[in-house]
């Protein structure tokens, strides 16, 4: 199950479009650590995905592990569940996000307010 997100980045500017101007952002990190820290320390790999995100729950993200699709699954909206590992635990659902409120300026209502389980909750 590789997601292909080559439609993602919709940039036309130096980068976006093609392949070489996609990879520019990470070539300019390696350069700055390299640079920090020394070559003899630093590498990276672009044979497989190591990290992807969207759309995963508990189940998909153990599948796409299991089936050496990434090595790790970034849960993007981590601040709407900020008992994720909780409900991971006890096979709990996941809080429904509304996208409506992910960029208000308003301190009561927004995307990091989200309750947290009961805490008598077993499922």
């Amino acid at each position: 199950m590789v997601v292909n997100k080559d439609g993602v980045n919709d940039r036309t500017n130096e980068y976006g479009e093609q392949l070489e101007n996609r990879c520019r952002f990470l070539m300019h990190i390696l350069d700055a650590v390299v640079e920090a820290i020394g070559i003899e320390i630093v590498g990276e790999s672009i044979q497989r995905t190591f990290m992807i995100s969207g759309g995963f729950n508990k189940e998909l993200g153990i599948k796409a592990i299991a089936e050496d699709d990434t090595d790790l699954i970034a849960y993007a909206q981590f601040s709407l569940k900020p008992d994720l590992v909780r409900r991971f635990e006890i096979d709990a659902p996941l809080s429904a996000y509304n996208a409506a409120t992910f960029y208000t300026h308003d301190p009561i209502v927004g995307y990091a307010n989200y309750p947290f389980l009961d805490e008598n909750s077993e499922t």
